[in-house]
């Protein structure tokens, strides 16, 4: 900028981005561009390298979309997704999301440098999610085989 200020320009940064194997307020690209003739006193636009790693918000994918759509949805997001946790539940359904070891929710900030690990259902049921089935008991209800000639249910024909 001082640079650009000595030789009679006007200097304005509009945008940011962020290569991590660059230095903090380093340019990343400049309009007009190198080698182009500029009159005195014009203005030149730079785009500067940020000096903190960029951070994302964590959408709403919990409990919300199935391991394919959360895993779609993130990546073209930005996000940096690693390998899923299986845990138990419906197989391919996203129960949770980790950074770091530290469960995220919707609307937490994570650094696009950080690789988060989506908990998605095994296919597997835990044991106490179990259910019992037992035979229903039928109260003032005929025994089985005794109603309408041996026929369990009661319809009627109707032509």
């Amino acid at each position: 900028e001082r640079i650009l200020n000595s030789l009679g320009f006007n200097v304005v940064v509009v945008d940011t981005g962020y290569v991590k194997t660059l230095p903090a307020d380093a340019i990343l690209e400049l309009s007009p561009e190198v080698g182009q003739k500029v009159k005195t006193g014009r203005t030149i636009y730079l785009t500067i390298n940020a000096a903190d790693t960029p951070v994302l918000t964590m959408p709403d994918v919990i409990d919300n979309c199935s391991y394919r759509e959360a895993q779609a949805k993130l990546t073209a997001m930005g996000f940096l997704v690693g390998d899923p946790k299986y845990i138990t539940g419906e197989k391919d359904w996203v129960y949770g999301v980790e950074c770091n070891g530290k469960s995220l929710a919707a609307g937490d900030r994570v650094s696009i440098e950080d690789k988060i690990v989506l908990q998605i259902g095994s296919g597997q049921r835990d044991a106490n999610d179990s259910v019992v089935v037992t035979d229903a008991v039928y109260v003032n209800m005929p025994e089985r085989g005794d109603v309408n000639g041996g026929e369990v249910d009661n319809f009627v024909v109707v032509e």
